[in-house]
């Protein structure tokens, strides 16, 4: 979870072992992937982080057990991701 053009996708693809993109491409709509790291079973959705979409991030982080937040280092997302 995060505002647009963070780092949640490639962040997911770092966790995925998938090679990240050279270019950047914003997500539109998501993508939903299950890995396993030992006997732990994770769901990661990476879904779209522009302000138009956040109204959403409620119905998706619902009944959660975690969710990671990415965010970058710039004083506008700091303040916005908090």
């Amino acid at each position: 979870m995060g505002f647009s053009g963070v780092g949640k996708t490639t962040t997911t693809q770092l966790i995925k072992a998938e090679k990240i993109p050279i270019k950047h491409i914003p997500t539109i709509t998501g993508d939903i992937a299950t890995i396993k790291i030992g006997k732990l079973h994770f769901n990661l959705w990476d879904f779209a982080g522009q302000e138009q979409f956040s109204y959403l991030w409620n119905n998706f982080v619902k009944g959660s057990d975690a969710v990671l937040l990415i965010t970058d280092s710039t004083l506008e997302n700091v303040e916005k991701s908090k």
